[in-house]
């Protein structure tokens, strides 16, 4: 898969629930890290992926829930603004 692969994926579980939602932005920046060279790009998308791993699962609804759609959402920003 390539990073638009990815993107896709992500862009489509923003719905999901939150243990989902969860799983799938970590592993998509999981692999994305994986993909990329450029070290900048690297390091701001590992920031995402630490402050990700961070917040522990939780209900739809609940403040931690509202986090990790707001870091995907900072994830998607980043992918269509500097790997697309």
């Amino acid at each position: 898969m390539n990073i638009k692969d990815y993107y896709s994926e992500l862009k489509s579980a923003d719905d999901l629930i939150s243990s989902n939602l969860h799983h799938k932005l970590s592993t998509s920046l999981r692999n994305i890290l994986n993909l990329i060279g450029d070290s900048k790009q690297k390091e701001d998308l590992k920031y995402l992926y630490d402050k990700c791993e961070k917040i522990p699962f939780a209900s739809k609804g609940t403040e931690n829930y509202l986090e990790v759609r707001k870091i995907s959402y900072e994830v998607l920003e980043y992918i269509e603004d500097n790997l697309l």
